[in-house]
Formats: structure tokens, sequence, C-alpha cells
């Protein structure tokens, strides 16, 4: 039995990590700087700040729908309790967009979220409520089954698999996500810690140090009345110097010290690993014109699109049943994040409405206009040029014939 016990402890060990084997895995349990580093604290880091920020919050204002499949169609399912819920308010404390927010920061953060489900007697969710992640541990129990263990004011609360909904980031298992804060700890403190200098350097005036030179030998005594009367000039603004006298202040040159090249490099490492494009956190250095709107077009495919997608799947598998998985869907639509430009984007309606792809209503409701009420607004037009290949051969075919005929009839006449 012992040997059973001590390769179930290896398994859950191995699948559920705690902190402090992270932290030897990372080689920082001894560097108490680097092990101070904490959501909390990296949040006080513009730049981690910022990526999270616009992340959560481009997803969190995302339309957010449940819909009804109908054939190959969907609609939106308005009237199932679960649409209400993802669309407007999860439960009676907050919105959908400060929820879905709060759910995404915690992911970026620590690298898993959970949410609370609260079901009614016929099993039906009711209620959505986020659990803070740094109070829940996940285990599996002698079953193997998966469980959560919630630490609230010295309580612990044990909530089974079908209550609490886990999104887990990039992890080893595909059970429990890392830990990003965790992972780039180094690169936070690095930032931190130039913070720290910046400040440091400003507030002692620029570290602007003078030093008084004078021919002759002097007094400890006239040393010390000199400096106080200098620096209570110095703090003044009016500096008189007498008897040849001379100040040569010593200034620490930023630009010598590559310190805005440093602080660069941190913005920029710390954009990498949220794949972040900089000027989307208002660093504009290495943007033009020509580039941004490229870039924010892969912020959307490569960022916010995955991130989507693993929340998709984890609402669609948690709350939706057996029965309704076979006939709803929840999705985010990002549609709006990829549009483009004024111009390219009426030019590709106007192909789709040419095309028979797009109607007029459609098209409005698009742009956010009221529908037109006239017989053709919920029509589709196709234009002249396209037919079916079939038609197109019949048609070369028929031309020929009659060209052939008019030839023969054109000949007669001549005789």
């Amino acid at each position: 039995m012992d040997i059973i016990k001590n390769v179930r402890n290896g398994i859950k060990k191995w699948l559920f990590p705690d902190f402090d084997s992270i932290s030897s895995f990372l080689s920082i349990g001894n560097d108490k700087t680097i092990s101070a580093v904490n959501p909390n604290t990296a949040l006080t880091f513009s730049t981690v700040f910022a990526c999270v920020r616009v992340i959560a919050e481009t997803i969190a204002t995302l339309p957010l729908h449940l819909y009804k499949m109908q054939g190959n169609n969907k609609v939106k399912a308005r009237e199932h309790t679960l649409y209400r819920l993802l669309h407007d308010s999860p439960n009676m404390e907050g919105t959908s967009v400060s929820f879905i927010e709060s759910l995404i920061t915690q992911i970026l953060l620590n690298g898993n979220g959970f949410v609370e489900v609260i079901r009614d007697n016929f099993n039906r969710v009711v209620e959505l409520y986020l659990l803070d992640s740094n109070k829940l541990k996940v285990y599996r129990d002698t079953a193997g089954v998966i469980g959560f263990e919630y630490y609230d004011d010295g309580k612990i609360i044990s909530l089974s698999k079908s209550q609490v909904m886990h999104i887990a980031g990039l992890g080893w298992n595909g059970v429990i996500g890392y830990s990003p804060i965790g992972m780039m700890r180094k690169q936070i403190t690095t930032g931190l810690n130039q913070d720290n200098f910046a400040l440091d350097f400003f507030s002692s005036g620029v570290k602007r140090v003078p030093i008084l030179s004078h021919d002759k030998h002097l007094s400890e005594e006239a040393k010390k009345n000199l400096k106080d009367s200098f620096w209570k000039s110095w703090n003044n603004g009016i500096v008189v110097l007498e008897e040849g006298l001379k100040v040569e202040p010593i200034t620490m040159n930023l630009s010598d010290a590559q310190f805005l090249e440093s602080r660069r490099f941190s913005v920029e490492e710390i954009c990498r690993v949220f794949r972040v494009p900089p000027h989307l956190i208002g660093d504009l250095s290495r943007s033009t014109n020509n580039n941004i709107e490229h870039q924010g077009i892969e912020f959307v495919t490569h960022t916010i699109r995955p991130w989507c997608v693993r929340i998709e799947k984890a609402l669609n598998n948690y709350l939706l049943n057996e029965r309704e998985s076979h006939k709803y869907v929840i999705e985010f639509n990002i549609d709006g994040l990829l549009r483009g430009d004024t111009l390219t984007r009426q030019r590709a309606n106007q192909i789709k409405l040419m095309s028979g792809v797009l109607t007029r209503n459609e098209w409005r409701r698009m742009e956010n206009y009221n529908e037109v009420e006239d017989e053709y607004g919920n029509k589709y037009f196709g234009s002249q040029q396209i037919r079916p290949i079939e038609t197109l051969y019949t048609t070369e075919e028929k031309t020929e014939d009659k060209n052939k005929i008019n030839e023969e009839g054109n000949k007669n006449v001549g005789k």
C-alpha cells in the first residue's frame, strides 16, 4: 500500500506542482529580490500593467453571445438564461465586462482563472462568480478525479469539478497553467530596479554634486562653513563665489550609462512575453503609419484570438450540458477588430453586395445604421457580369451558331 501511495503522490506532485517546486525550477528560491515579485508588485511596473490592461479590456469589450444552431445558420438564443449571464451580467455584483476583464487579468498574471458555477435544482446555470486564483488549489483525489480547495479566511471549502470552471493558460500537463509572472521574474525585477534608479536619480537633483576648488589650503572649520554657505546660496538659486573659488558640478549622463536603451529593452521583453505590439502600450519608437494597422491585425490574430478560443472552449464545455452542446454554441465576435480602415472596409462590403453575399440592411447594421424599410433592403443582388460556367459555355455555343447562320444568310443575299 505504501508503494501505491508513493506512486500516487509522485503523480500528483508532477501533475499539480506547488509554488515551491516551481520556484526551485526557476532557481529563484534563494534570491529574495526576485522572489519578492508577485502579481501585485508586477502590476506596479507600467509595462506589465499596460500589457495586461490592453489584452483584458480588448477581450472584455468583445460581444459574447450564445447562439442556437439552425442547420448551417446561427441565431442569437436570447431566450436562454445563459445569454443574459454572458452578454449582460453573470451575477448581481457586476457586469459581464468587469467579470471577463478580471478573469483575463488573473489568467495573464497567475496562469489560471477559476469561476464558481451556481446551478439550480434543474441543473441550469443561474450565476457565475469569480474565484481568487491565489486562494484556490487544484488536486486529484484517490479515485483520480480533479477537485478544488478554496481557502477563505482560514476555512477550507471543497469544490467539485462541476462547481468550478477552470481556464488555464500555457502549461505542461494541460491542467495547470504556468504563471507568466513567475516565469519572467528576472525581467520584471530588472524593470522595477530601473524605475527605482530613475526615481533616485531625479529626486536627488539629477545627481548634481558640485565640487568646490580653491588654490589654497583650508582648515576643516573653513571647509564646513564654506559648504554650509554654498548650499544655502545654491538652494536659493544665487551663488556668489569669492577669492578665486571655482565650482565644477559632476553630472551623470544617462545616455552614457545606456539607461534609456536598457529601459526600452525591458519594455520590449515584457511585450514579447504577452505578445503585445509596443505601440499599443505607448511605445512608438519603432512604429510607423504604414505598419501600425498591420501590427493591430497581428495583435488580434495572434494574441486576442487564441485567448478567445481558449475561453470559448471552456465556456462551451462547462456551461452547456451534453444535450445543449448539440444545439447551442458560445462565441466571441472579433470581426469588428479586423475591419481595418473605413475605405478598405467599404470596398470589401461593396464587393460582397455586388456578389450577392450581403444585403443592404446587413451592411447598414454592420456600420451601426438603421435599416431601410423598402422592399429591396433585405434582398440579395448580383452583378450581370458573372453567371454559372455552364450558362457561359451554352451562351458561347449559341453565339457561334448564330454567327454561322448570319454568315450563311449574308452569302445567300450576295448571290
